[in-house]
């Protein structure tokens, strides 16, 4: 059952969902050292007159590198899921897959192919991304240097970090409309919760950084906005491995997906 869940996701709106994610990297700001750096789009045209070479893996480090990218981000890579459940489950098709599979079956499948298809549109659009970049940015100059770790493995924390947390917000977000019905609405509360998270971490550091506390980076840290960072700063500020991180992330998905599991069954029951 799962193959077939992720095969009716690949869809239109699958790709313009990637589509997106690509307009949404080349929307970021380059890190250049500008007082107003150009974003991601406008350093790439600008380095067609060569006047100035930047890395490749520095310009491609920059596909996040915005206030509003996480904001976004989640509700761009939920559409897709939260269209073709919205569909499924008030137009009452779901009833023709619980009784050859059941209850716990149907959940799972559909959790699992909520969650991979939004993590292979992120890496879709990133490595769309990144392949354009190539065309830009053909210096490899200096990695060694800016990349002490290793580039490979720095884009592979990193991504792993971001696809943990990209995997838990289609599942918010069909639990938001089984609970709403309104699937544009349901829509809103990724966004509603990472503006939100977004304005009390900023607050939080500049507490942090004003009293000289780390208490208040800790705590800005553990803000949903801040999730995707943690492949960088968990160990440093909390003393734990990040294992400790994926291990909460796991068991943040097994509350939701049990949460999923007692809305089917509920709308079962009460059928």
């Amino acid at each position: 059952m799962l193959f077939s869940d992720i095969k009716r996701l690949l869809n239109r709106n699958t790709l313009l969902a990637a589509a997106l994610v690509v307009i949404l990297c080349f929307s970021s700001q380059a890190v250049t050292g500008d007082t107003e750096p150009p974003t991601v789009f406008e350093l790439a045209i600008s380095s067609i007159s060569g006047a100035e070479k930047y890395n490749y893996f520095s310009v491609l480090d920059c596909f996040d590198n915005s206030y509003w990218f996480y904001i976004i981000l989640p509700v761009i890579l939920s559409f897709s899921a939260v269209s073709d459940f919205y569909e499924e489950w008030f137009g009452g098709g779901f009833y023709f897959s619980l009784p050859r599979c059941g209850i716990t079956k149907y959940v799972l499948s559909k959790s699992l192919s909520f969650s991979l298809i939004s993590v292979g549109i992120l890496i879709a659009g990133v490595a769309v991304y990144g392949a354009v970049l190539l065309i830009f940015f053909p210096n490899f100059e200096d990695t060694a240097a800016l990349f002490p770790q290793g580039a490979l493995v720095y884009f592979a924390a990193k991504i792993c970090n971001i696809a943990s947390v990209i995997a838990v917000y289609p599942l918010i977000c069909i639990i938001a409309v089984m609970c709403i019905k309104e699937k544009f609405l349901s829509l809103s509360v990724p966004l509603i919760i990472g503006y939100s998270s977004a304005k009390v971490s900023s607050d939080l550091f500049l507490k942090s950084f004003s009293e000289q506390d780390i208490s208040y980076q800790r705590l800005a840290m553990l803000t949903p906005y801040m999730q995707t960072k943690q492949y960088a700063y968990f160990e440093q500020l909390f003393g734990l491995p990040i294992a400790v991180w994926y291990l909460s992330v796991l068991l943040c998905c097994a509350a939701f997906v049990l949460v999923f599991r007692l809305l089917v069954k509920r709308r079962i029951y009460n059928a």
